[in-house]
């Protein structure tokens, strides 16, 4: 087997990161309407902040920061802060999978409470 030098390792890390955001950014885009024209490179840059968000609370992977990266897309980038509930939920002892089903879930509660007050 061959090693790998940090330097190159860094390299396919970065650029396994890079491919990951432009994914994310295609999917909010498709997800989020409102998001479709955010102009680039802030769109990316805003995104690289709400995947290290999403792993602060232990999301990991791609299917776990895209359902936080969504519901920040439909609440807000500070969704956290704002619902207590979105806390409560990725502050809590649930695995990573289950917190980010939980979230979806509350998301959708949320706008379907919203419709209903329309």
């Amino acid at each position: 087997m061959r090693d790998i030098s940090p330097q190159a390792f860094s390299a396919l890390e970065a650029a396994a990161e890079a491919a990951f955001i432009a994914k994310l950014s295609g999917l909010l885009r498709d997800a989020v309407p409102a998001l479709a024209n955010e102009s680039e490179p802030a769109f990316s840059a805003q995104l690289k902040l709400i995947v290290e968000q999403a792993r602060g609370f232990g999301l990991t992977s791609e299917q776990e920061v895209g359902s936080f990266a969504v519901t920040a897309g439909l609440l807000g980038v500070n969704f956290v802060d704002q619902f207590p509930g979105a806390r409560e939920i990725l502050e809590g002892v649930e695995s990573a999978y289950r917190k980010a089903e939980l979230l979806e879930a509350f998301t959708m509660n949320l706008f379907e409470l919203l419709e209903c007050e329309e």
